[in-house]
């Protein structure tokens, strides 16, 4: 798979501001139920997963979420993403009961289990790049983050 293939700039939400992160994953996983990507169960699913484990990871000045849930619940492997103008709480991957404030998140619609991990192995070495983040971060619109995305993970 080519996962370049997943940014496309009809997902992707610049600068959105939302009260907490069950806002935004609900936010989110509506625009990949109104393209197909994913069941109409997603979001409960996705949000009841987080609960249990979390999926935010501190990775520097600007920290990241990754919630998804089962494949049982997609249709076909997508990304939507979000750029916060205020960052919302998430629990933190490696230490769930800390909580951590996040400025970007992937909600990963994950068909294939196998390629997600070589997805999310991609992801999380530029996760750790403070240029990139900040690039993807401080772009104001939806087609400057695709083609960052793009650029960085074909």
């Amino acid at each position: 798979m080519d996962f370049a293939e997943l940014a496309k700039e009809e997902l992707i939400f610049p600068s959105v501001e939302f009260e907490d992160n069950v806002g935004v994953i609900r936010f989110l996983a509506s625009k990949l139920i109104d393209e197909g990507v994913v069941k109409a169960d997603f979001a409960d699913a996705v949000v009841e997963r987080e609960k249990g484990f979390p999926t935010g990871l501190q990775v520097g000045e600007i920290n990241v979420a990754i919630p998804h849930t089962d494949a049982k619940y997609v249709n076909a492997a997508g990304m939507a993403v979000a750029t916060l103008k205020r960052p919302v709480n998430f629990g933190k991957m490696d230490e769930p009961e800390k909580k951590i404030p996040v400025h970007v998140v992937f909600l990963l619609a994950v068909l294939d289990p196998q390629g997600y991990i070589k997805f999310l192995s991609k992801l999380a070495r530029k996760f750790g790049d403070a240029s990139f983040m900040s690039s993807i971060y401080s772009a104001s619109t939806a087609k400057e983050i695709a083609k960052i995305l793009k650029e960085n993970l074909s």
